[in-house]
């Protein structure tokens, strides 16, 4: 097995390669070079290494995956807090340990430890543990199946959520507000829909703690020059519901193969008790139904009432860590399961 090792100005001429590998297992647009490309423009430190495998009994190459040092002894792929999932792509029935096994042992500089960020399982099966090779959760994420009639769908929801919907659709028509859906697709909508997110994620608690979304920060960038790009390809949706003609919800969505991803979302918190999150979805299923262009809906996050109450679907996103020898493995999970054993004590005698 052999790796070899660039710097991150190669990127872009290797991005065909890492493309086609991408197309022939999940072709996914959150694992497009395009859309790492943009992050490391963005917010990348030119550090970036870019690492490429080619089995010397095979044509071409079949792995790839940028990675950052992490402190002396250790690297991890690239994962930036806005992308759901690390910069890692291999065919689905890749042998996860024996990949990592050699692109730790090639790595420039003796390197003791090599992690594999946020990888789902639908794309890449997750490995089993070993003497050098251990996986850990990061997060359950959930996923809403759309899968026949939008009827019978309701009467799988609960009583008590189908109340809630009657009553914040009540209220919504005592104060005479008419509910309205945009769904925004096309490039030149982008920049002014990315905009309009930003302003009103910056209204509510994000803003306050400084972690919003802005219209003049990196980030406002960034999503501008995603979702410009993906909308160009056909790939791009930015949901929006308005109260009468006010914001007040509004997705930023990819779609490829018939899912949907929902990469962010917001809401009016003035609006909380009509939850305006909530009806748009409801009425967004309600289209996915009709025209069947959508089958499952991904988030990548944390589970939320929302979730609770719709998702059919879970499944763990995980992490890799390879080791170079297995007494490695032995002392950094004894150090891993004190730092939590002391997280624990904190929090019970808080």
């Amino acid at each position: 097995m052999t790796w070899t090792y660039h710097s991150i100005d190669a990127f872009s001429d290797y991005a065909p390669t890492w493309d086609a590998i991408n197309k022939a297992g999940p072709d996914w647009p959150i694992l497009d070079s395009a859309f790492f490309n943009i992050f490391l423009q963005k917010m990348g430190s030119g550090k970036e290494i870019l690492a490429c495998y080619k089995n010397p009994a095979e044509a071409g190459i079949s792995a790839m995956g940028l990675f950052t040092e992490t402190g002396k002894w250790g690297i991890s792929t690239y994962q930036p807090a806005q992308a759901p999932l690390g910069a890692w792509i291999c065919a689905p029935d890749a042998n996860t340990e024996k990949l990592t096994r050699a692109l730790l042992e090639c790595f420039p500089g003796r390197r003791m430890i090599a992690a594999i960020t946020q990888q789902d399982p639908n794309f890449i099966a997750r490995p089993t543990d070993s003497g050098i090779l251990l996986t850990l959760d990061y997060l359950t994420t959930p996923a809403i199946l759309v899968d026949g009639s939008y009827e019978e769908f309701l009467d799988s929801l609960s009583k008590q959520f189908r109340k809630n919907t009657r009553r914040w659709e009540n209220k919504l028509a005592q104060r005479g507000i008419t509910r309205r859906l945009e769904i925004l697709s096309e490039p030149g909508d982008m920049a002014k829909a990315v905009d309009d997110f930003a302003l009103l994620e910056s209204s509510g608690w994000k803003g306050a703690a400084g972690t919003a979304v802005h219209p003049d920060s990196p980030q406002g960038e960034l999503y501008r020059q995603i979702f410009s790009h993906f909308a160009g390809k056909g790939e791009a949706f930015v949901h929006r519901y308005l109260y009468d003609d006010r914001l007040v919800a509004s997705d930023l969505c990819l779609r490829r193969n018939k899912i949907l991803y929902i990469m962010k979302t917001t809401f009016d918190e003035a609006e909380k008790d009509t939850s305006p999150t909530q009806l748009m979805r409801l009425e967004l299923l309600a289209e996915y139904f009709e025209k069947h262009d959508v089958a499952r809906i991904e988030s990548y996050g944390r589970e939320k009432s929302w979730h609770k109450n719709t998702a059919q679907s879970r499944r763990a996103v995980y992490h890799v860590n390879v080791y170079r020898w297995p007494l490695i493995k032995a002392v950094h999970t004894l150090k891993r399961k004190a730092r939590i054993e002391s997280q624990n004590r904190a929090e019970l005698t808080d």
